[in-house]
């Protein structure tokens, strides 16, 4: 089970019944705690990733992965196929901007009709965005490409961990210390903190000095501040950053 949606979108009736089905049966054919799914598409607001069916215990949930615009690729082919209400040619206007300007997942839709007959309308006009979004990022500092899975998984990640600082006599010293039943690949962290030298669970980051190195095993300080990326485990991470 790698995807799960509903036609005509059914399940927004009885969402908390139909997403405890989905991950039952998750559990039950791939043992896959923490799988996600297809539902909403929000048009004019900014999406979210909501997570149903939380057991911190267990480190079971199950994600709701959200469009945020609708299928302009063209749906059966003969619908409305606009690249310019996704992202316009000079990068400013259309659906994406504003939600990538808010750092929130930015999931589109499309269905398989417009990709590969009718002319293959959807897939032309998905070249069209894509050129544009390399255009709007072309360092690779504003947005990064994700699985459906990743994104749910580091949203569970996000709101699932227990955080905190542990107190300790070295001033020069900050340990943050994060539990989690909810691991995630990529997992970001800031700190108001200008650390020289950062460990997780014992082995260094390493520093790189612009946002375009800036990956999981690395750390950044910009502006007064720390950014670091690591490979979030499940059950105890300990991180360590020397001033």
């Amino acid at each position: 089970m790698r995807r799960v949606t509903s036609p005509g979108a059914f399940g927004k009736q009885k969402e908390e019944a139909y997403s405890r089905a989905i991950l039952d049966a998750a559990l039950y054919v791939n043992n896959n705690p923490r799988p996600f799914y297809f539902l909403w598409l929000i048009h004019d607001q900014l999406p979210d990733v909501p997570i149903w069916q939380i057991d911190k215990d267990k480190g079971q949930a199950i994600a709701s992965i959200v469009s945020c615009a609708g299928d302009w690729f063209g749906a059966t082919g003969y619908d409305t196929a606009d690249a310019d209400l996704f992202i316009t040619e000079d990068l400013e206007s259309g659906r994406l901007p504003a939600v990538l300007a808010d750092e929130r997942p930015c999931v589109l839709v499309g269905h398989w009709p417009c990709f590969y007959v009718n002319d293959e309308i959807g897939f032309q006009v998905l070249k069209t965005v894509k050129q544009r979004l390399d255009t709007y990022d072309p360092d690779g500092t504003r947005t990064l490409w994700m699985k459906n899975s990743e994104i749910g998984h580091y949203w569970m990640a996000r709101r699932l961990s227990n955080i905190q600082l542990v107190p300790n006599d070295r001033q020069a010293e900050q340990i943050i210390q994060i539990e989690t039943q909810f691991p995630t690949t990529n997992f970001t962290l800031s700190t108001d903190t200008v650390a020289n030298r950062i460990q997780v669970n014992g082995l260094d980051l390493k520093q790189v000095q612009s946002r375009r190195n800036f990956r999981s095993g690395t750390y950044l300080t910009e502006a007064g501040k720390t950014y670091l990326a690591f490979e979030l485990n499940q059950g105890q991470t300990t991180i360590s950053l020397l001033q």
